[in-house]
């Protein structure tokens, strides 16, 4: 199973705070799975203090919050943190993503050289390395499969969208 990252949590977030709001049951491991440590200490004493709060007796009832209230505010605060860097996340994972396929193609050219392959021959055998990791080729080929279903679903959804355009300009 993938490492989850940045760019996964605002959308678990979403749902778990979701789930909260509706009234579901949702276990702490789940809340805490989603929270990075900082998160996780600040849910704790913010239950803490509302333990201490109980303690102090009726008098302070008003301020009194529920688990699921105190988990909900934190799982807000956590959103609204995760929505501050999550463009910095997506570069970090493009940039991750590019040193990979660098990484892929510069081996396989020189595993290629070392085969006695020739430069054309060895970039060649670098862009299907790359194919097989599932990655950008080099040379700007698309080499995805499309099947004859595939092929036929996309000229639908072209005929779709175009008729779709044709009746919004006569209305």
């Amino acid at each position: 199973m993938p490492k989850l990252d940045a760019t996964h949590t605002i959308e678990r977030l979403t749902r778990r705070l979701g789930q909260l709001r509706a009234g579901e049951e949702v276990p702490a491991k789940d809340i805490r799975a989603i929270l990075n440590d900082e998160q996780i200490a600040e849910l704790d004493a913010a239950w803490k203090e509302q333990q201490e709060l109980r303690k102090l007796g009726r008098s302070k009832a008003a301020l009194w919050k529920t688990k699921r209230e105190v988990q909900i505010e934190m799982l807000e605060s956590a959103l609204k943190s995760a929505r501050s860097t999550v463009v910095e996340a997506w570069k970090q994972k493009q940039m991750k993503a590019t040193a990979r396929q660098v990484r892929v193609y510069f081996d396989a050219i020189k595993a290629g050289e070392d085969k006695g392959k020739t430069e054309i021959q060895a970039k060649n055998w670098a862009n299907n390395e790359l194919t097989r990791a599932g990655l950008r080729r080099m040379d700007g080929k698309d080499v995805s499969y499309h099947s004859k279903r595939d092929i036929e679903l996309a000229r639908m959804e072209e005929g779709l969208r175009d008729s779709e355009k044709d009746d919004d300009r006569d209305e």
